[in-house]
């Protein structure tokens, strides 16, 4: 996810994933992995290849399906024009395995976020890199995922493009036809993994919902008439209150989604806690009503089928190297610094308890 004005990208090296975590997760008596699972819903978090011994207790505790955090996105996987580093998400992947969480791949494409060498090439180049970079990375994990985020964040009203489509090397080289054209691809190369589309703000006030929405459910449509495989829309669900939340216009957007033949999935849940006031409880509170509020619409819906927080825990998270936590640091998911369980722990489980697929 970027958000208007700011990319994870910038903030990726920052030192919050190096906060030290002093106490241990206390003993629960249900986990949100296991209270998704009665309900037909795999819960999990984004994750990253290097994980201190109590906070992969946690992830072992907690889920059921993670997705790679920045280890397989271009910029990270691609140092150069020949070398792949595969290494960060095959321990990702090896931890996953070894305790029965199912693996997301995060992504293929993405026109943001690209190293330098790429944005040098011409179209030509760059459209023999789409084809050749898929083709080598699905390989790689050929069998293996439970799915591939294949295009991510396909529309950004901002670079003001016919249809808001999102501007970018594979834009320029191939058009909107990028998004058929990888998506056809991967599943020709791994015809079992799930095909997603990830794309972020269509719940927001703030003008990006308003061109995101319909745009997204246009291209879901000209999917289907063009017979190209999709199984999922991911929606990212970075839940930003000072930015508004267009409930009645979402609420739609999600009974038109809901016609179409695609499951959801929530891929990065968050609540961006900057604009709450108050003590520490009253702002935990408030972002536990905020997510209840969203959770509540979205799974009244019966095809939602994961929910994934981006990272698990408070000093993990993207925010913490943001300008937002310059005044305090962020609490935007559903275990502290303790690694302890915030009221948004009660809410996403609340939700999930109350879900009927």
């Amino acid at each position: 996810m970027s958000a208007p004005g700011l990319t994870r990208r910038h903030f990726a090296a920052s030192g919050a994933a190096a906060m030290a975590m002093t106490q241990p997760a206390r003993a629960m008596p249900d986990n949100l992995g296991a209270i998704g699972a009665r309900h037909g819903i795999l819960f999990g978090a984004s994750i990253s290849d290097a994980l201190k011994p109590d906070y992969a207790a946690l992830y072992e505790a907690q889920c059921r399906i993670a997705t790679t955090d920045t280890a397989l996105k271009f910029w990270n996987l691609r140092p150069d024009p020949t070398s792949f580093n595969f290494a960060p998400a095959d321990r990702i992947l090896a931890f996953c395995d070894a305790h029965a969480i199912k693996l997301r791949g995060h992504n293929l494409i993405w026109n943001d976020s690209l190293p330098p060498w790429l944005h040098a090439l011409d179209k030509r180049a760059v459209a023999r890199i789409f084809v050749s970079h898929i083709t080598k990375v699905v390989n790689h994990y050929r069998g293996r995922l439970h799915s591939w985020d294949v295009v991510n964040e396909p529309f950004w009203p901002g670079h003001h493009k016919p249809g808001f489509y999102r501007d970018g090397p594979w834009y320029e080289a191939l058009g909107p036809a990028y998004i058929p054209e990888a998506l056809k691809l991967v599943r020709a190369l791994d015809p079992k993994v799930k095909l997603v589309i990830n794309e972020a703000h269509t719940q927001t006030a703030n003008g990006w919902g308003a061109g995101i929405r319909p745009a997204l459910l246009r291209l879901l449509d000209d999917l289907a008439k063009a017979d190209v495989p999709l199984d999922a829309i991911g929606l990212e669900s970075h839940l930003v209150p000072q930015w508004g939340y267009d409930r009645t216009e979402f609420r739609a957007f999600l009974r038109e989604l809901g016609q179409r033949n695609v499951d959801i999935y929530l891929t990065e849940l968050d609540c961006n806690d900057a604009a709450f006031t108050g003590h520490q409880a009253v702002r935990d509170r408030d972002v536990a009503t905020t997510t209840a509020l969203y959770l509540g619409d979205v799974l009244e819906h019966p095809r939602v089928k994961v929910i994934e927080t981006w990272q698990l825990a408070d000093p993990y998270s993207w925010y913490q190297g943001t300008p937002f936590a310059k005044a305090r640091p962020m609490r935007p998911l559903p275990f502290d610094g303790h690694l302890r369980p915030t009221p948004m722990f009660d809410a996403i489980a609340a939700a999930m308890r109350h879900y009927r697929a």
